[in-house]
């Protein structure tokens, strides 16, 4: 795991200054090693920062050169956890290496041996790169296909920029830094922003599965979407206990080579099945594993701690548990959306930080998480009543159409910030009930919440016109409308997962120069439960294909326990963040993103935690935009932030 910077277009080399600023700005990803790379004659600048995983030793620095080949030159953020199979194959096809056990040289012998069609669907890992080819005058731009790692670029024809994070661009004298409103209401409906588009204007992020084909001579590019959980999905096994065969499988398969590392290995540990089937299969495989969890000691409907200390305790494993006090939670929020380089409204990310501080105090750089496996394979109760509902919807759609625009304006006068008016309101316009399974604004409350800036330039925004049905579309290429399990977890992995829940393992790791590994969202895994139809998953509950392979290893009590969530108390913390939820209606009035009323509203309302998606917005406006509240956050508060989560003060809260 690493960060990468580069400047691609004619001429490039005169960016050189710029790009070395640009990897000054992230060396929390990369503080083993640094390298830069350029030529008069090159027309790109690569910058790298190292955080030494796998073949520590300098000659796996990069940036590097083909070794056969110098002409091919790679960056390369993230593993690639079946390097060794590949480079045992390349090797038999004749390819030389010169380093003992790289990935990143494997990537380039597989690029010259194969060709980058090929190459990308080899690759089993997680990761996003630059190849820059000399003699094609070409430049690759890729990503993984689920999106663990991330990839920024800016395009200022004809020079291309791009780093690992967004906060590089700071150093990039084309970058201007005003907020892309289309992407600030996707925020406030989805808690992130969808891909290609980030919450800054003129910066844009590969998508999931994406590539992009650079002309370095002339500055023109192509992109496209090599992967996609549906076009690739695998050939639909024989019965339903024959695909619980083959994830089981493939589950083993994928851990094994996610615990391959030449530093120690930990599990984030919550007590639930995911993270008890990782730990189970690693015992099964004589891996010992130090184990991370934390919790709340003011609320214990919050907590999975003690469940999470009897399984590391089975498993003996060295357990370390990280309380998190409000005051501990308040005083990391700038440090955390500094990291986040676009806003994420997932109050669990400040959780995320604070066990990722312990890890790297602990001296464990690299984590396995259970994260993705509700999103990929139905795992939310709520979806099972959902679920239903499509099917209704489906069935009868002008039943649903009358019956929703009669209990509409009562769940409007009623109960305007859950999501039941949403979902009446769509079912009345004939949409889809599903959108995606993080949901904070109601569409009717966004129009009531937006200030004069953004009514002004969004007379017409319309989020399922720009967002879902898109989707919907590329959806029907491959499935029926009426599969409906396969439509929740095709949005989720399209969008939630990758920058919601993966955004905030990758960027909150990362702020501790920690690599987080995502062993049950494998490749293999998503594409064989995309391959399964909706009768199968049809009477078999929340995540079928884990609990019938955890139920193998697993007792019955850990595997079907009533799902709690990782969570932080935000409801509950409200009256904490008083001062806060103060400066918000101040902050609405002199930015005009904001209505101060509706804001005022939202404050005044009890039980909900939308009140943290606008301080959270909040937050990052003042740090990457504009500080408009100097009167409650000096430059010398943002600048300690800034100092204390770049790594320069690692001391357990």
């Amino acid at each position: 795991m690493c960060g990468i910077v580069g400047v691609l277009g004619p001429g490039a080399s005169k960016y050189t200054k710029h790009v070395r600023d640009m990897a000054q700005l992230i060396v929390h990803r990369g503080p083993d090693a640094e390298g830069f790379w350029s030529s008069p004659t090159s027309n790109a600048v690569l910058g790298f920062r190292r955080l030494a995983i796998i073949d520590r030793t300098s000659k796996a620095n990069q940036p590097m050169h083909g070794f056969k080949a110098p002409h091919i030159t790679i960056v390369f953020n993230g593993e690639i956890y079946n390097h060794r199979r590949l480079r045992q194959r390349l090797i038999a096809e004749g390819r030389q290496f010169r380093t003992n056990h790289s990935d990143t040289e494997v990537i380039l012998e597989g690029y010259q041996h194969w060709g980058i069609d090929t190459l990308l669907n080899e690759l089993n890992g997680m990761f996003a790169f630059v190849i820059v080819d000399r003699q094609k005058q070409k430049a690759y731009l890729a990503r993984d296909r689920l999106g663990l790692k991330p990839l920024y670029y800016n395009v200022s024809a004809p020079y291309l920029a791009f780093s690992s994070e967004i906060k590089a661009f700071n150093s990039w004298p084309q970058h201007t830094a005003k907020v892309n409103l289309n992407a600030f209401c996707d925020y406030l409906s989805f808690r992130s922003v969808m891909a290609p588009n980030t919450m800054f204007e003129k910066i844009k992020k590969l998508e999931p599965g994406g590539l992009i084909q650079f002309e370095l001579n002339t500055g023109q590019f192509q992109g496209s979407r090599w992967w996609d959980p549906l076009s690739h999905a695998a050939t639909q096994p024989k019965s339903f206990q024959a695909a619980v065969d083959q994830f089981a499988e493939y589950q083993y398969d994928a851990l094994t080579l996610q615990l391959g590392s030449d530093t120690p290995v930990g599990l984030f540990l919550s007590g639930g099945v995911d993270s008890a089937l990782l730990l189970k299969t690693a015992s099964d495989q004589h891996q010992k594993l130090s184990t991370f969890t934390a919790h709340y000691p003011e609320h214990s409907n919050y907590n999975e701690h003690l469940q999470a200390q009897n399984l590391a305790s089975d498993f003996g494993t060295k357990h370390y548990q990280t309380p998190i006090s409000r005051e501990d939670y308040l005083r990391a929020q700038l440090a955390v959306c500094y990291h986040q380089d676009e806003p994420i409204a997932a109050p669990i990310c400040t959780s995320i930080y604070y066990l990722c501080k312990t890890a790297k105090q602990a001296g464990v750089p690299v984590l396995l998480s259970g994260e993705g496996s509700d999103e990929a394979y139905f795992g939310y109760q709520n979806w099972l009543t959902i679920r239903k509902a499509l099917a209704f919807q489906y069935h009868f759609p002008k039943l649903t159409r009358i019956l929703a625009g009669c209990i509409s304006p009562f769940l409007r006068s009623h109960y305007p910030y859950s999501p039941f008016p949403e979902f009446a309101n769509r079912a009345k316009q004939n949409e889809l009930l599903f959108w995606s399974g993080a949901i904070d604004f109601p569409e009717f409350c966004k129009n009531k919440l937006f200030g004069p800036v953004v009514l002004n330039e969004l007379q017409h925004s319309d989020t399922f016109e720009r967002v879902i049905k898109p989707l919907r579309a590329d959806f029907e290429q491959y499935r029926s409308p009426s599969d409906y399990s396969s439509w929740m977890s095709y949005t989720d992995i399209r969008f939630r997962l990758p920058e919601l829940m993966l955004m905030r393992l990758d960027k909150m790791g990362m702020a501790f120069s920690v690599e987080a590994r995502a062993p049950l969202i494998d490749h293999r895994m998503v594409e064989l439960a995309m391959s399964l139809p909706e009768s199968w998953m049809q009477h078999r509950g929340t995540k079928p294909l884990i609990k019938e392979t955890a139920g193998r290893h697993l007792d019955h009590r850990i595997v079907h326990q009533q799902k709690r969530g990782f969570a932080a108390p935000v409801r509950e913390w409200r009256e904490d963040f008083s001062t806060l939820l103060s400066t918000l209606t101040i902050f609405a009035k002199r930015t005009g993103l904001l209505n101060p009323e509706a804001v005022a509203k939202i404050i005044n309302s009890p039980g909900n935690r939308l009140y943290f998606n606008l301080v959270n917005f909040m937050y990052w406006y003042i740090i990457f935009i504009e500080n408009v509240l100097p009167e409650h956050f000096s430059d010398e508060m943002i600048s300690g932030a800034v100092s204390f989560s770049s790594g320069l003060n690692l001391e357990i809260a």
